[in-house]
């Protein structure tokens, strides 16, 4: 009896949205609801780049003991994924105290890793968020 109830709420809201005054509603719906799966590919192609260097830069700076020097922020994998986000990607690339990250890294464990964040944020701002955008 409750289902049938439910039923029939349900169809008379349905008879509701179809009236023409809901036809730009609906409309912005079905925009929204098609735009989902290229916001989900762009989501992964933002993903990947970032995983990638958040990836290596745990790999390579994850172990080091070095306080103050920018390392700290890449000990594990989350942290150095939220570092390298917050880098490339929203460019807040500074430590708690406010000193740019890369260049604490470059002056204590040389400048290619300066190079290779200069070259990740030239191709995720000039070439992926152009694609995207």
């Amino acid at each position: 009896v409750f289902r049938v109830a439910r039923l029939f709420r349900i169809t008379r809201i349905m008879q509701v949205v179809r009236l023409r005054m809901f036809s730009d509603l609906l409309m912005m719906i079905q925009g929204a609801m098609g735009s989902l799966r290229t916001l989900m590919w762009s989501v992964i192609l933002i993903a990947c780049p970032v995983y990638a260097m958040a990836l290596f830069l745990r790999e390579t700076l994850g172990s080091e003991s070095n306080p103050g020097a920018g390392a700290a922020h890449f000990t594990h994998l989350g942290g150095s994924l939220f570092t390298v986000f917050r880098c490339l990607v929203a460019s807040d690339c500074t430590t708690e105290s406010g000193q740019p990250i890369f260049v604490l890294i470059a002056e204590t464990y040389g400048w290619g890793y300066c190079v290779l964040y200069t070259f990740a944020y030239t191709c995720m701002t000039f070439g992926l968020f152009n694609v995207i955008v």
